[in-house]
């Protein structure tokens, strides 16, 4: 383990919860500040205050702080969630206990976040995830590096059970349809074996969970247990089987399909079962030896699982599908703690092969069956790709961050939200508090690691907690009309009106114009169709012209089962058909309107503002654009719910690129399902002005000429680059270099300041930190700070993480692909693309002094041209990134082409 690092991590969160949550005159100091929960539609952070507060409140809004929510309650321990947010938006907030704030004005600007964005595909149900209970009624608690609330987990399992059954889905669409019991029911420490098949203990909690009455197959329940480390180490009275897993299934099914029984308990990885629910598989892998002695799936089993179902598919599993200190696949720049989860197990041992078998399994596009292999055992919140396909950890249900996930499935990916646990004791202590209590400080070495950064390392960062993971449309998912514009049954439709047809996935072009047909029902008489067309790059939204209707009329309008198609040609299941007439209708030649929701005074600090707002028109919105300033190209503007489809849309504007200090104006054109357009002019104007705060702001760092994250890896000699923007004279500026400090001499430029650092001397490999400090003439300072970065100059040039990109797929002649990847070092660089035949069709070259071939991240485009600067066909290629003639570990991808 890395304890320097996280050393610095907890001396650091210690400073930030001093600097932000305490002021003059004794006034308690706010801690543990923990946006936690993540989704497409809400947000739920958590905090602790030293004394009880009699109130508690969020003052928050996209593009200024002019919402409050309010807590009733007088509380130590805060707990506040938003819903009814928008998609893909970022909102400013700060939160008060009492006269407690943070940030404290006037220091700090507001914090901000932004909700996960929602798949674009039909929401099928959602499923719930609890791992490593650890379930030990009567048991001690343990303080350690990874600490366990035993004496609570009885009230913490109850508390979940209580948690998930309360969700409620999407549009109000009922709860989960089930959940996922992950590895380690059990403890293995002592004689708690049997409680968890026992009514009075862990086996009657769960069997107060609720599900989905509709499952397909016997094999399928309410809550479905996974084997962990624990369980097969753990003392039973007959064993594991008999007095744990045996009672937890549905005893007519598992049992008697794959033949359980005692003798089990002596073979390898045999607990295997999987179902099929809404065109999706789930398979559930007993990844733990007899005894506990290693870690394996049964490859044969995934195999047959995966090949007679061919559908999108879950895999839930205990250990690991990959080694997280693999050089090629390693999670952290640090080693995790594993006193407390197994000794020396981690991950399967067959875990090349493993991933070799899923990766072989792809729908007719390319694209992997397997959506997600979802584990547990090391105790940490964790996301990676490999190969295109998600990779899960996820924290345990009873040690801290104590919690579960909810997983919203669509049919082209999920949302995965993780939440804490809700319940309080008696003294209205929360149980994750209990958790977090249990987490002690460790001295290795001589040097202390303190709690505070064991917790945070094990909370994890929010976007491994809460994620939006998206694919392409399922396989077996036949196409179907999803919505309608007009709906169905409407009274006093526009006689100009377009009929919008939404669909549930991307559609072919095959046939267009004889897939509609309208039908005057009151004189059984047929009206034209003047056009059909996709407005939407994903085409799945149909937009059918025709001739005016008449006044007072009922029309139908059919949608053909048979010539209505997918882009792999699979038809409807049948007709779909509506109806609406037009009593009282009138032609629609009104222009639409927009408005957006106002900053707070006016005015923002952030050159990136954010704009929330709502067009209507009884024609339906088709598009809302703006620029600013009057000047430039209209830009398009995004639907919150990812479509502009009906009379009222919001919509919001996110700039992607920053607007100087000063007054500018905000300009909107908004266009109808007819085509009517709001004035040439657009909207009139939003005044407003960019105005930065108070003290100074490092607003710019750039390494060589790149941005940097915490991990990254620099060059030996960087030149850093950085911009510092005040209101007021920036007086002196230094930066730190590991433990170097050096003054820095600024450049002004209207009101920002500008310098250069070159070091001059070669850093050694390993990691480094800077720290970059600036005042103002009135003794403001801002501080901008990254530890760790890292040199690697002496070994060979490598990747960290996985190459990326996006769009994937991507149309060329409209559309290009950029590819992201981050060296370890300057190297000079080959990005070659061949088709899965192995031909070459592009090469490019990258010098170590220029993009695509620094340290750190790195980011190059592809047209879809061929070297010799042809188009290439629809399909699948491959890239590599080549060092020196020898494909660097890890670089190599996949692009699909689909040319519309």
């Amino acid at each position: 383990m890395n304890y320097k690092l996280l050393l610095r991590i907890g001396v650091s969160f210690f400073i930030l919860v001093l600097l932000f949550g305490f002021s003059a005159g004794g006034i308690p100091i706010m801690a543990n500040i923990e946006l936690t929960s993540l989704s497409d539609n809400s947000m739920i952070i958590t905090w602790s205050t030293t004394n009880e507060a009699s109130s508690t409140e969020i003052v928050w809004r996209a593009g200024g702080l002019t919402n409050i929510t309010t807590i009733a309650g007088t509380t130590k321990y805060h707990y506040v969630e938003l819903t009814g947010l928008y998609q893909n938006t970022t909102y400013q907030y700060r939160i008060k206990s009492g006269d407690v704030i943070f940030p404290p004005p006037p220091l700090f600007s507001p914090q901000s976040f932004t909700t996960l964005a929602k798949p674009s595909g039909e929401y099928l149900f959602s499923f719930a995830v609890l791992n490593d209970l650890r379930y030990a009624n009567g048991k001690a608690s343990t303080k350690g590096s990874r600490g366990i609330p035993y004496a609570v987990c009885a009230e913490i399992m109850s508390s979940h059970v209580a948690d998930i059954n309360s969700y409620v889905g999407p549009n109000g669409a009922s709860g989960v349809a089930f959940t996922v019991i992950n590895g380690n029911l059990a403890e293995s420490s002592g004689t708690y074996g049997d409680q968890v098949g026992a009514a009075a203990n862990l086996k009657g909690k769960l069997d107060l969970l609720t599900g989905a009455s509709n499952f397909t197959s016997n094999i399928s329940y309410k809550y479905l247990p996974v084997p962990g480390y624990q369980d097969k180490k753990a003392v039973y009275t007959t064993d594991w089987i008999t007095d744990a897993f045996a009672p937890l299934t549905n005893q007519t099914s598992i049992e008697t399909t794959y033949g359980y029984r005692a003798t089990s308990k002596e073979v390898d990885s045999v607990f295997n079962y999987n179902f099929e629910y809404k065109d999706y598989n789930f398979i559930f892998l007993d990844s733990v030896k007899k005894n506990g002695t290693g870690g394996a799936a049964d490859l044969t089993f995934l195999k047959n699982k995966i090949a007679g179902s061919l559908k999108k598919t879950f895999i839930f599993m205990s250990f690991p599908a990959y080694n997280p200190f693999e050089t090629a696949t390693k999670d952290y720049p640090l080693n995790i703690p594993t006193s407390e989860v197994g000794g020396d197990i981690i991950n399967i041992e067959n875990y090349a092969a493993f991933q070799d078998t899923i990766e072989a399994y792809t729908d007719a596009s390319g694209n992997p069956i397997v959506a997600a292999v979802i584990g547990s055992h090391l105790g940490d919140n964790y996301n990676r790709e490999i190969s295109n396909i998600s990779y899960v950890r996820q924290g345990p249900a009873l040690q801290y961050p104590t919690g579960y996930s909810i997983y919203k499935v669509y049919s082209t990916g999920y949302v995965k939200t993780f939440y804490k646990t809700t319940d309080r004791d008696g003294t209205d202590k929360p149980y994750y508090e209990h958790a977090r209590d249990q987490i002690s400080a460790e001295t290795v070495s001589g040097q202390a690691v303190p709690a505070e950064a064991l917790t945070q390392f094990w909370l994890g960062s929010s976007s491994s907690r809460n994620f939006t993971y998206s694919y392409a449309f399922i396989p077996g998912l036949s196409p179907k009309v999803l919505g309608t514009g007009p709906v169905s049954n409407e009274t006093g439709a526009g006689l100009n009106s377009p009929i919008l047809i939404t669909f549930n996935k991307r559609m072919s072009t095959q046939g267009l114009g004889t897939w509609i047909t309208i039908t005057n029902t009151t004189d059984n008489t047929a009206l034209a169709v003047s056009a059909e067309e996709f407005i939407d790059a994903s085409r799945t939204v149909l937009k059918v012209t025709h001739p005016d209707f008449t006044v007072d009329k009922t029309y139908r309008v059919t949608v053909s089962g048979s010539k209505a198609m997918d882009e792999g040609s699979t038809a409807m299941a049948a007709d779909f058909i509506f109806s609406f007439n037009t009593s009282g209708g009138t032609k629609d030649e009104i222009e639409p309107s927009a408005h957006i929701n106002l900053l707070s005074d006016n005015s923002s600090d952030d050159p990136f503002p954010n704009f929330t707002g709502i067009a209507t028109d009884e024609s339906r919105i088709i598009t809302v654009q703006y620029r600013f300033d009057n000047t430039g190209n209209w830009v398009l503007t995004e639907a919150v719910d990812g479509q502009f489809t009906g009379t009222t849309e919001v919509f919001q504007i996110k700039p992607t690129s920053p607007l100087s200090e000063g007054p500018h104006t905000l300009w909107l054109k908004t266009i109808d399902g007819i085509g009517n357009t709001s004035s040439s002019e657009g909207f009139l104007a939003y005044s407003f002005s960019i105005v930065f705060g108070g003290k100074p702001s490092i607003s710019s760092v750039k390494f060589d000429g790149n941005s940097i994250s915490v991990g990254e890896a620099i060059d030996a000699t960087p030149r850093i680059e950085i911009t510092i923007a005040s209101n007021n004279s920036v007086t002196s500026a230094k930066l730190t270099l590991d433990s170097t400090e050096q003054a820095l001499t600024l450049l002004k430029v209207n009101t920002s300041y500008y310098t250069t650092y070159e070091v001059a001397t070669a850093l050694a490999d390993g990691a480094h930190g800077i720290t970059i400090e600036a005042f103002d003439a009135n003794g403001n300072g801002a501080t901008y700070e990254v530890f760790p970065l890292y040199v690697q100059a002496v070994s060979g040039t490598s990747i960290q993480g996985t190459p990326l990109n996006y769009p994937n797929p991507f149309d060329p002649g409209t559309q290009s692909t950029a590819i992201s990847y981050t060296l370890s070092k300057s190297s000079n660089i080959s990005l070659s693309i061949f088709d899965l035949s192995g031909n070459l069709i592009y090469k490019n070259t990258y010098t170590s002094s220029q993009a695509g071939g620094k340290a750190g991240y790195n980011e190059v485009a592809w047209d879809g041209k061929s070297s010799s600067g042809n188009y290439v066909s629809n399909g699948i290629y491959t890239y590599l990134i080549i060092v020196d003639g020898e494909v660097i570990q890890n670089g190599k991808g996949k692009i699909s082409i689909f040319k519309q």
